[in-house]
């Protein structure tokens, strides 16, 4: 959602820009490489206007174990927009297309708000490419309680009322809600508040198309067997995706755990960033999150 400043690179690794072609519609991925990793690499799927440089400032906090990927899939980032009536399954077949030419054979995914049903339809059909799952703001199907506000958002995305939007989407994030440090918040908010009202018109369509694509497409479908250890994360305070929402999701995948994560919203990867990436490592090593100090499993 932010493209945070580059920090210099630590001296054993690269960073390395892929782009490609999935059935006409370009796409890419930015791989930051460690010289002797030991774990499988993580490869994250962001969500409404991130892309593959939205993750400078966690890259750093993953240490020298793993590799780290990052995309833009067709209808992100630098991909472009993609018009809806393709669905996430689309989407989907475009990461494993990734996956395959970047010669990724197994991986930790990680998928965010709308990223995480791309991660989630990829591993219910190729369990075999993902060693473990963490799906952040996941959903099937926008809430009911909040179709009404989604079909808002649309209409205002769609007559470019973007200050009305970003009021709006600041409003489902649920930045400072109750927060232990309103100043940090505050200043988030005002950072996404500039980045929404400052939106290209290919920004805006692609947002638009995104949107349009969570309001149309299937549902999701439950795992047939528990194929994926997977961790689902809802942020505390989160109005966009409740706790309740993603434990709905966690219900459909055999073995999966449900945390909330302490003190954030929606974009806990935002407000906390290093808590969030040890929550990562910790999931990724197979160690319990629940002893983690921000992690509540509910």
């Amino acid at each position: 959602m932010c493209v945070p400043t580059s920090p210099p690179l630590p001296m054993d690794s690269a960073d390395t820009v892929r782009d490609f072609v999935f059935k006409g519609y370009p796409c890419s991925c930015r791989v930051f490489g460690r010289r002797t990793p030991v774990a499988d690499p993580v490869v994250v799927v962001g969500g409404a206007l991130q892309n593959k440089d939205s993750w400078w400032t966690h890259q750093r906090y993953f240490g020298p174990d793993a590799d780290v990927v990052t995309v833009d899939l067709p209808g992100s980032g630098s991909a472009g927009s993609l018009p809806a009536r393709y669905g996430h399954d689309f989407q989907a077949d475009a990461l494993e297309h990734v996956l395959a030419e970047t010669g990724l054979r197994r991986v930790s995914l990680v998928g965010i708000s709308y990223g995480s049903l791309v991660a989630y339809r990829l591993a219910r059909r190729r369990p075999d490419l993902v060693a473990r799952m963490v799906l952040n703001g996941v959903f099937d199907g926008v809430p009911t309680l909040m179709r009404t506000t989604y079909e808002l958002m649309v209409e205002l995305i769609d007559a470019s009322r973007t200050f009305e939007f970003a009021e709006a989407m600041l409003s489902l994030m649920s930045l400072g809600a109750d927060s232990a440090d309103p100043g940090r918040s505050e200043a988030l908010s005002q950072m996404l508040r500039a980045q929404f009202c400052r939106m290209s018109r290919d920004e805006t369509d692609q947002l638009l198309q995104n949107a349009l694509r969570n309001l149309r497409h299937p549902r999701l479908r439950p795992f047939e067997h528990a194929a994926v250890p997977t961790l689902v994360v809802t942020g505390e305070h989160d109005r966009c995706t409740p706790p309740e929402v993603g434990r709905d999701v966690a219900r459909m995948i055999p073995g999966s755990v449900c945390v909330t994560f302490d003190d954030a919203g929606h974009v806990a990867f935002l407000e906390h960033p290093q808590r969030y990436v040890e929550m990562l490592r910790h999931f990724f090593a197979g160690r319990p999150t629940a002893g983690l100090p921000h992690c509540t499993p509910f």
